[in-house]
């Protein structure tokens, strides 16, 4: 059982995701973080190979991100992706993690494909599916921020360009249509937004029994 965020870069995921944890009591997992766990083991395995000492290993890859932009790794780690789901298919990451934790109460941040929602579908009992969507320019401004100590606003203008071209192209927003409620997070905070969840996820489950045979083929939407 549990809840699983989707949504744009810069929707509000992350942090809404924090204080439902807290509200909650459920694990917090991010898509994101484990495909860059899953990285920096090949990483580190690779420069095992060359240095053959752990210690040495993880120095030479310290200084290989100082000496380039952060960039220069999600690059390297995009296309790590893009290999995993070519050979394993779209769900290879979110599918591994609910292997991991059948019959826990989780939350999960990132899921983006139709893919992915029916591997949520088929190992997460009771999914409870919430989008969020925001106007372009807000993501912007937001990602923006979120990358100032890291680079020019120029340099991360672009990159956000880059990856919503590249979560478009996925189907981040049509895959919305599988949730249970979508939110507009423009204009709301993210205690205000928690709230929202956390009422309609009680419903939710208080209705569940009713939910599984009468919306067994068909989720309601709600947009706030």
């Amino acid at each position: 059982m549990g809840i699983v965020i989707m949504g744009g870069t810069g929707t509000g995921k992350s942090t809404l995701a924090k204080i439902l944890s807290v509200h909650t009591g459920y694990k917090l997992y991010e898509i994101g973080y484990i495909v860059k766990s899953s990285y920096f083991k090949i990483m580190i395995n690779d420069a095992l190979n060359t240095y053959k000492n752990k210690e040495k290993a993880v120095e030479s890859i310290r200084k290989t991100y100082k000496e380039n932009s952060k960039d220069y790794f999600t690059n390297k780690r995009l296309k790590y992706v893009n290999d995993m789901v070519k050979k394993n298919g779209n769900d290879y990451f979110i599918t591994r993690l609910l292997k991991e934790h059948l019959n826990e109460n989780i939350i999960i941040v990132g899921a983006r494909t139709f893919d992915e929602v029916n591997a949520i579908n088929k190992y997460m009992k009771d999914p409870f599916l919430l989008g969020l969507v925001c106007r372009e320019d807000r993501l912007t401004k937001r990602f923006v921020k979120r990358e100032d100590k890291y680079m020019s606003s120029n340099n991360a203008e672009k990159i956000f360009e880059k990856r919503r071209w590249t979560e478009k192209k996925w189907g981040v927003e049509d895959v919305l249509d599988k949730c249970d409620i979508i939110i507009e997070t423009d204009d709301k905070k993210p205690s205000e937004i928690a709230n929202i969840v956390l009422n309609e996820y009680k419903k939710f489950l208080s209705n569940k029994k009713r939910r599984l045979g009468e919306l067994k083929n068909e989720r309601k939407r709600i947009i706030y």
